[in-house]
């Protein structure tokens, strides 16, 4: 008997539909304040019953909360919110039977209700949000992949390994690649070369124009001719690799890419291309470690390693590092209203709904057309016992073109 007690007092703060909405804390800045919108009877919400089987618990009166939501089913028979809320009790209380019984009476009324509430599992509110995190995946702009020839080009310079004249040609080619002028940029590479036809930095520099203009196939002669002539030219192979993972040739590229990187050891781009190559891949854990070393090298100087970082950690499935490095991120781009709509995902995982509301809510004020926050913003708001908020939301979410926020709203505001 002692021991069923203990199982019974470590699984009461495991259960979170009935502690978690009255535990939080309400904060400024969520929808439960200031309201604009006038207030509806949505579904069945407050029941007198489950406001009392909720008290018992907090009072540890699991008896008095059995009955209190015994007496709710019976007033609410057809009630997939009630007959949910004892479901979750009877589970957490061991009476898996009687539980799977409400569950199926509650799965017929609301087929999305036992994801939403967690019964099946974190993974299965996930799939119900909108929850798509590689769609913040970042790769470096062009304009940042260009700084590395400044500094390549200084070094070679005073090491002897450039003419004043052939320096003065190259830089003024990278810089009409800077501005676009890439057809100017290459008549410049044409002249060069007859003066100087084994400048491996020329042919790299025409590779790098062939790519944006996405003419592959000639990116990758130019790059070959760059690394014949100068086989140690770590860029050269870093670029290649790149037009060969454009191309779908991903094995070539991890090869192109690790040759960069053995040949220039703190040549972060490489890194960073190569980890979002792994990403693509599956392989997670190699894609972190090259962040890591990136980390390593440059500090917090590039905020898309971060970023990348904590999206790879919550495909991992690790969200509370995925928290860290979203939280870095956000910082960093206090404008991304992407950002705060992901970070939120993340709470609401967590059961930190409160918290996930807030940034649905920023990420709204930033994008007022953002109809997948709103939608997953309704559902947040359905965790906390606000179904007049979380059906507005939905409803606006459907306003707005999400086609899944109909039968949601259907099935959570029309009980």
């Amino acid at each position: 008997m002692k021991k069923f007690v203990w199982v019974v007092l470590i699984n009461v703060f495991l259960f979170p539909v009935f502690l978690s909405a009255q535990s939080q804390h309400v904060t400024s800045g969520t929808a439960w304040l200031g309201r604009t919108y006038t207030e509806q009877t949505y579904g069945v919400n407050n029941h007198l019953f489950v406001r009392q089987a909720d008290m018992k618990l907090r009072q540890f009166d699991f008896e008095g909360a059995f009955f209190a939501l015994e007496n709710a089913v019976a007033q609410n028979p057809n009630s997939a919110e009630v007959l949910m809320r004892r479901a979750m009790f009877r589970q957490t209380f061991g009476m898996s039977r009687e539980a799977a019984q409400d569950i199926r009476l509650v799965n017929r009324l609301n087929p999305y209700l036992a994801d939403l509430y967690g019964y099946n599992g974190s993974q299965a509110l996930l799939n119900l949000i909108d929850d798509e995190p590689k769609s913040l995946i970042q790769s470096f702009s062009p304009e940042r992949r260009m700084d590395y020839y400044y500094n390549m080009l200084d070094k070679q310079l005073s090491e002897g390994e450039l003419e004043e004249l052939e320096l003065d040609v190259l830089e003024e080619v990278i810089t009409e690649i800077e501005n676009y002028r890439f057809d100017e940029a290459l008549d410049m590479i044409a002249g060069l070369l007859n003066i100087s036809p084994n400048s491996a930095f020329a042919y790299d520099l025409r590779g790098v124009i062939y790519t944006r203009q996405q003419r592959y196939k000639e990116a990758l002669e130019s790059f070959a001719r760059a690394v014949i002539i100068a086989p140690d030219f770590a860029i050269a192979w870093y670029n290649y690799a790149r037009v060969e993972q454009l191309r779908g040739n991903t094995e070539t590229a991890k090869a192109y890419y690790d040759r960069a990187i053995e040949l220039q050891a703190d040549l972060t781009k490489a890194y960073f291309d190569r980890a979002l190559l792994m990403k693509t891949k599956g392989a997670y854990t190699a894609a972190l470690t090259d962040y890591d070393r990136i980390i390593d090298l440059k500090g917090e100087t590039y905020m898309e390693t971060f970023l990348n970082r904590g999206i790879t950690k919550r495909m991992l499935g690790d969200f509370g590092g995925a928290l860290v490095y979203f939280n870095s991120a956000v910082e960093a781009y206090p404008d991304n209203a992407e950002l705060y709509k992901n970070r939120a995902n993340l709470n609401l995982v967590f059961g930190f709904y409160h918290h996930a509301v807030q940034d649905y809510t920023r990420a709204i004020q930033l994008q007022d057309d953002f109809a997948a926050a709103y939608y997953n913003r309704g559902l947040a708001h359905l965790l906390i016992q606000d179904p007049v908020s979380a059906c507005y939301d939905l409803s606006k979410s459907v306003d707005l073109g999400f086609e899944e926020g109909k039968e949601k709203y259907r099935y959570f505001c029309q009980e």
